[in-house]
């Protein structure tokens, strides 16, 4: 039996290089297939996609896989995917800003009944969170921004292509949009969330250099 999926997005680069491919997890809690899963993602980043780097493919491959009733034993994880599908988005943006720049989306399950602190430093609400960072990113997402210590942000325009982006991702029928949480092993059903409109980063897709340059 299981209590969900774990929907696998990725992002394919011009390189056609798995290590720079870019992955975000989407979880569900209902039994739409891999296909329907893919279609609502698909809907997702193509209303998003003129803002991602240049150096992006365009294609968007899912990979569905079930979540266990139970958790499985250490390092055996969801076992293979029981559905791929793999399609095409639509042409990217223009030059990208450096790889490891991203934008956070989050998203939270209901709260109510459920305290921000607990005992012995405890986070109860951080079982109901999650996030996903999007990219490759261009460069027309930014723009200057003199007050607040700040020198850039996102766009409004951007920072509203995303919210609405999510709210229609959130409501798509049968989809089931969900935080899951290891710690409790349960899955509850995304209401809300926010974007930042500072820029994040994410280490692991920081592209490695091709060279160094000595000096003494």
């Amino acid at each position: 039996m299981t209590i969900g999926y774990k929907n696998v997005a990725i992002l394919n680069k011009l390189s056609g290089l798995p290590v720079d491919q870019v992955v975000n997890d989407w979880y569900t809690n209902t039994v739409l297939d891999v296909v329907g899963v893919y279609n609502a993602l698909l809907t997702f980043y193509q209303g998003l996609y003129t803002n991602f780097s240049q150096s992006m493919g365009g294609n968007l491959t899912v990979n569905q896989y079930a979540i266990p009733n139970t958790p499985p034993a250490p390092g055996i994880g969801f076992g293979p995917p029981i559905g791929t599908h793999t399609g095409f988005i639509g042409a990217p943006g223009t030059a990208g800003l450096p790889a490891q720049v991203a934008a956070v989306l989050s998203f939270h399950a209901d709260f109510t009944g459920v305290p921000e602190h607990g005992p012995a430093g405890t986070r109860p609400r951080a079982t109901r969170r999650g996030r996903v960072y999007l990219g490759e990113l261009s460069t027309v997402v930014l723009q200057s921004e003199t007050t607040g210590g700040k020198e850039i942000e996102f766009t409004d325009t951007f920072l509203g292509q995303l919210a609405s982006a999510a709210s229609t991702l959130k409501g798509t029928p049968s989809l089931g949009w969900s935080v899951f949480s290891k710690k409790n092993w349960a899955l509850y059903p995304v209401v809300g969330g926010w974007v930042d409109d500072s820029p994040d980063t994410t280490r692991r897709r920081k592209v490695q250099a091709d060279s160094r340059t000595n000096w003494s």
